[in-house]
Protein backbone atom coordinates (compact mmCIF):
# COMPACT_ATOMS: atom_id res chain seq x y z
CA UNK A 1 0.00 0.00 0.00
CA UNK A 2 1.49 3.44 -1.04
CA UNK A 3 0.72 6.57 0.19
CA UNK A 4 2.36 10.15 -0.58
CA UNK A 5 1.62 13.64 1.25
CA UNK A 6 -0.97 12.20 3.73
CA UNK A 7 1.14 10.23 6.89
CA UNK A 8 -1.65 10.36 8.91
CA UNK A 9 -3.99 8.31 6.94
CA UNK A 10 -1.38 6.11 5.79
CA UNK A 11 -1.30 2.49 7.01
CA UNK A 12 2.21 1.79 5.97
CA UNK A 13 3.58 5.17 8.13
CA UNK A 14 1.13 4.78 11.27
CA UNK A 15 4.26 2.91 12.96
CA UNK A 16 6.07 5.72 12.60
CA UNK A 17 3.96 8.38 12.90
CA UNK A 18 2.23 6.61 16.24
CA UNK A 19 6.24 6.38 17.53
CA UNK A 20 6.50 10.24 17.25
CA UNK A 21 3.03 10.67 19.60
CA UNK A 22 3.50 7.82 22.28
CA UNK A 23 -0.54 8.37 22.94
CA UNK A 24 -1.69 7.23 19.32
CA UNK A 25 -0.56 4.01 19.57
CA UNK A 26 -3.69 2.56 19.96
CA UNK A 27 -4.91 4.57 17.59
CA UNK A 28 -2.25 3.12 14.99
CA UNK A 29 -3.19 -0.35 16.31
CA UNK A 30 -7.07 0.42 15.72
CA UNK A 31 -6.34 1.07 11.99
CA UNK A 32 -4.27 -1.87 11.49
CA UNK A 33 -6.64 -3.73 12.49
CA UNK A 34 -9.15 -2.02 10.35
CA UNK A 35 -7.27 -2.75 7.57
CA UNK A 36 -6.96 -6.41 7.91
CA UNK A 37 -10.90 -6.64 8.23
CA UNK A 38 -10.70 -4.91 4.57
CA UNK A 39 -7.56 -6.40 3.20
CA UNK A 40 -7.25 -9.59 4.93
CA UNK A 41 -3.86 -10.66 2.75
CA UNK A 42 -1.93 -7.49 3.19
CA UNK A 43 1.37 -9.13 4.94
CA UNK A 44 2.45 -5.94 5.61
CA UNK A 45 -0.46 -4.37 8.00
CA UNK A 46 0.05 -8.19 10.22
CA UNK A 47 4.05 -7.10 10.21
CA UNK A 48 3.30 -3.44 11.19
CA UNK A 49 0.59 -4.32 13.98
CA UNK A 50 2.66 -7.25 15.28
CA UNK A 51 5.49 -4.91 15.63
CA UNK A 52 3.17 -2.09 17.59
CA UNK A 53 2.35 -5.34 20.31
CA UNK A 54 6.01 -5.99 20.14
CA UNK A 55 6.89 -2.29 21.14
CA UNK A 56 4.13 -2.26 24.30
CA UNK A 57 6.02 -5.93 25.18
CA UNK A 58 2.86 -7.57 24.27
CA UNK A 59 4.69 -10.66 22.56
CA UNK A 60 1.47 -12.87 23.12
CA UNK A 61 -0.44 -10.69 20.84
CA UNK A 62 2.11 -10.13 18.10
CA UNK A 63 2.33 -13.54 17.89
CA UNK A 64 -1.20 -13.99 17.47
CA UNK A 65 -1.01 -11.47 15.04
CA UNK A 66 1.86 -13.26 12.72
CA UNK A 67 0.06 -16.72 13.44
CA UNK A 68 -3.18 -15.16 11.30
CA UNK A 69 -1.21 -12.91 9.04
CA UNK A 70 0.95 -16.31 8.31
CA UNK A 71 -2.50 -18.11 7.50
CA UNK A 72 -3.42 -15.45 5.24
CA UNK A 73 -0.38 -14.33 3.11
CA UNK A 74 1.14 -17.59 3.71
CA UNK A 75 4.36 -17.33 1.06
CA UNK A 76 5.53 -13.94 3.05
CA UNK A 77 9.18 -14.28 4.47
CA UNK A 78 8.68 -11.72 6.86
CA UNK A 79 5.76 -12.94 8.78
CA UNK A 80 7.12 -16.41 8.69
CA UNK A 81 10.83 -15.13 10.40
CA UNK A 82 8.39 -12.92 12.39
CA UNK A 83 6.23 -15.66 14.10
CA UNK A 84 9.39 -17.59 14.64
CA UNK A 85 10.77 -15.25 16.75
CA UNK A 86 7.90 -14.05 18.86
CA UNK A 87 7.08 -18.17 19.63
CA UNK A 88 10.75 -18.26 20.69
CA UNK A 89 10.36 -15.65 23.03
CA UNK A 90 7.00 -17.07 24.12
CA UNK A 91 8.55 -20.54 24.61
CA UNK A 92 7.27 -22.95 21.98
CA UNK A 93 10.19 -23.70 20.71
CA UNK A 94 8.91 -26.32 18.14
CA UNK A 95 6.21 -23.94 16.52
CA UNK A 96 9.05 -21.72 16.05
CA UNK A 97 11.56 -23.75 14.06
CA UNK A 98 8.32 -24.64 11.67
CA UNK A 99 8.33 -21.18 11.09
CA UNK A 100 11.64 -20.82 10.52
CA UNK A 101 12.28 -23.59 7.94
CA UNK A 102 9.13 -22.24 6.04
CA UNK A 103 10.91 -18.64 5.94
CA UNK A 104 14.11 -20.42 4.57
CA UNK A 105 12.16 -22.57 1.95
CA UNK A 106 11.18 -18.79 0.88
CA UNK A 107 14.92 -17.61 1.29
CA UNK A 108 18.05 -19.91 1.92
CA UNK A 109 20.63 -16.79 1.82
CA UNK A 110 19.08 -14.83 4.33
CA UNK A 111 22.20 -15.40 7.78
CA UNK A 112 19.81 -13.84 10.18
CA UNK A 113 17.00 -17.00 9.27
CA UNK A 114 19.75 -19.12 10.52
CA UNK A 115 21.19 -17.37 13.31
CA UNK A 116 17.53 -17.71 14.40
CA UNK A 117 17.19 -21.54 13.36
CA UNK A 118 20.19 -22.01 15.82
CA UNK A 119 18.89 -20.39 18.71
CA UNK A 120 16.00 -22.78 18.50
CA UNK A 121 17.75 -25.55 18.01
CA UNK A 122 20.20 -25.19 20.91
CA UNK A 123 16.81 -24.54 23.16
CA UNK A 124 15.08 -27.60 21.82
CA UNK A 125 18.67 -29.28 22.88
CA UNK A 126 19.76 -29.84 19.69
CA UNK A 127 23.19 -28.15 19.75
CA UNK A 128 25.12 -29.92 16.42
CA UNK A 129 22.27 -28.45 14.52
CA UNK A 130 22.16 -25.58 16.20
CA UNK A 131 26.21 -24.91 15.43
CA UNK A 132 25.47 -26.11 11.90
CA UNK A 133 22.54 -23.24 11.63
CA UNK A 134 25.13 -20.92 13.11
CA UNK A 135 27.91 -21.70 10.89
CA UNK A 136 26.00 -20.94 7.47
CA UNK A 137 24.93 -18.31 8.77
CA UNK A 138 28.60 -17.42 9.45
CA UNK A 139 29.31 -18.31 5.82
CA UNK A 140 26.68 -16.13 4.24
CA UNK A 141 27.55 -12.78 6.34
CA UNK A 142 31.34 -13.19 7.89
CA UNK A 143 31.45 -9.60 8.20
CA UNK A 144 27.92 -9.49 10.29
CA UNK A 145 29.43 -9.04 14.19
CA UNK A 146 25.46 -10.12 15.43
CA UNK A 147 26.18 -13.50 13.32
CA UNK A 148 29.79 -13.98 14.30
CA UNK A 149 28.57 -13.11 18.54
CA UNK A 150 25.72 -16.12 17.63
CA UNK A 151 28.66 -18.77 16.54
CA UNK A 152 30.51 -17.86 19.51
CA UNK A 153 27.40 -18.64 21.76
CA UNK A 154 26.93 -22.06 19.91
CA UNK A 155 30.35 -22.88 20.11
CA UNK A 156 30.45 -22.06 24.31
CA UNK A 157 27.81 -24.27 24.34
CA UNK A 158 29.49 -27.42 23.46
CA UNK A 159 32.69 -26.68 25.07
CA UNK A 160 34.73 -25.64 21.77
CA UNK A 161 35.91 -22.33 24.29
CA UNK A 162 39.22 -21.94 21.82
CA UNK A 163 37.00 -21.14 18.77
CA UNK A 164 34.17 -19.36 20.91
CA UNK A 165 36.97 -16.76 21.31
CA UNK A 166 38.07 -16.35 18.03
CA UNK A 167 34.22 -15.86 17.12
CA UNK A 168 33.62 -13.88 19.64
CA UNK A 169 37.08 -11.66 18.72
CA UNK A 170 35.77 -11.68 14.98
CA UNK A 171 32.47 -9.92 16.61
CA UNK A 172 34.11 -7.35 18.42
CA UNK A 173 36.76 -6.55 15.45
CA UNK A 174 33.54 -6.18 13.67
CA UNK A 175 32.28 -3.84 15.90
CA UNK A 176 34.09 -2.63 18.19
CA UNK A 177 31.07 -1.16 20.76
CA UNK A 178 29.13 -4.42 20.55
CA UNK A 179 29.31 -4.58 24.81
CA UNK A 180 27.19 -7.86 24.37
CA UNK A 181 30.25 -9.49 22.43
CA UNK A 182 32.91 -7.72 24.87
CA UNK A 183 31.52 -9.53 27.68
CA UNK A 184 30.89 -12.61 25.93
CA UNK A 185 34.15 -12.63 24.82
CA UNK A 186 35.73 -11.66 28.72
CA UNK A 187 33.75 -14.42 30.15
CA UNK A 188 35.50 -16.93 28.47
CA UNK A 189 38.84 -15.73 28.70
CA UNK A 190 38.44 -14.91 32.73
CA UNK A 191 38.73 -19.06 32.88
CA UNK A 192 41.62 -18.54 31.19
CA UNK A 193 43.53 -16.28 33.76
CA UNK A 194 43.83 -16.79 37.56
CA UNK A 195 41.69 -16.15 40.15
CA UNK A 196 43.18 -13.37 41.01
CA UNK A 197 44.51 -11.04 38.24
CA UNK A 198 46.07 -7.56 36.91
CA UNK A 199 44.17 -5.85 34.03
CA UNK A 200 46.85 -6.09 32.27
CA UNK A 201 47.24 -9.88 31.78
CA UNK A 202 43.51 -9.40 30.71
CA UNK A 203 44.36 -6.72 28.00
CA UNK A 204 47.31 -8.56 26.85
CA UNK A 205 44.90 -11.66 26.15
CA UNK A 206 42.43 -9.75 24.65
CA UNK A 207 45.25 -8.49 22.18
CA UNK A 208 46.59 -12.21 21.35
CA UNK A 209 42.79 -12.80 20.45
CA UNK A 210 42.01 -9.66 18.20
CA UNK A 211 45.73 -9.58 16.82
CA UNK A 212 46.05 -5.76 17.68
CA UNK A 213 47.48 -3.80 20.25
CA UNK A 214 44.77 -2.01 22.81
CA UNK A 215 44.80 1.28 24.06
CA UNK A 216 45.48 0.30 27.82
CA UNK A 217 43.23 3.30 29.48
CA UNK A 218 40.22 2.86 26.92
CA UNK A 219 40.66 -0.63 27.88
CA UNK A 220 40.64 -0.14 31.53
CA UNK A 221 37.28 2.12 31.17
CA UNK A 222 35.73 -0.15 29.51
CA UNK A 223 36.18 -3.19 31.50
CA UNK A 224 35.58 -1.49 35.14
CA UNK A 225 32.47 0.40 33.55
CA UNK A 226 31.03 -3.22 32.78
CA UNK A 227 30.78 -4.15 36.45
CA UNK A 228 32.37 -7.45 36.19
CA UNK A 229 35.41 -6.56 38.35
CA UNK A 230 35.90 -6.83 41.80
CA UNK A 231 38.75 -5.84 43.92
CA UNK A 232 41.47 -8.30 44.84
CA UNK A 233 44.00 -6.66 46.55
CA UNK A 234 47.42 -5.83 45.08
CA UNK A 235 50.62 -7.49 44.48
CA UNK A 236 52.98 -8.77 46.78
CA UNK A 237 56.57 -9.13 47.30
CA UNK A 238 57.45 -7.58 44.04
CA UNK A 239 60.54 -4.91 43.74
CA UNK A 240 58.21 -2.39 41.46
CA UNK A 241 54.89 -0.27 42.11
CA UNK A 242 52.33 -2.96 43.27
CA UNK A 243 49.32 -3.27 41.01
CA UNK A 244 45.91 -3.34 41.78
CA UNK A 245 44.43 -7.20 41.77
CA UNK A 246 40.94 -8.30 40.17
CA UNK A 247 38.10 -11.12 40.24
CA UNK A 248 35.67 -11.97 37.86
CA UNK A 249 32.17 -11.50 39.27
CA UNK A 250 30.80 -14.39 37.78
CA UNK A 251 27.67 -14.15 40.02
CA UNK A 252 27.41 -10.16 38.47
CA UNK A 253 27.80 -11.53 35.20
CA UNK A 254 25.13 -14.25 35.67
CA UNK A 255 22.58 -11.80 37.46
CA UNK A 256 23.08 -9.99 33.97
CA UNK A 257 22.17 -12.90 31.97
CA UNK A 258 18.55 -13.50 33.92
CA UNK A 259 17.98 -9.83 33.49
CA UNK A 260 18.34 -10.11 29.46
CA UNK A 261 21.40 -8.99 28.96
CA UNK A 262 22.75 -11.50 27.30
CA UNK A 263 20.22 -14.43 26.55
CA UNK A 264 22.07 -16.56 24.24
CA UNK A 265 25.42 -18.08 25.86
Amino acid sequence: MHCEGDEENCPNAWPSFAARDGNRVDEAIAKYARVIEVAPGLASAYVNLGALYFNQQKVDRAYATFVKGVENAPADRTLLSNAAAAAQQLGKSSEALTFVDRALEKNQKDAGLYTLRGTILRTLGRNEEALTAAKMAAQLAPNDAKVQFSLGNQLYQLGRKDEAINAYGRSVAIDNSFTRAWYNLGAVLFEMLPERFKLSQLQSLYEAILGRPLDKRNFRKRFLAMGLLGQAGTERGVPHRAARLFRFEKRRYEALRRKGFDFEI
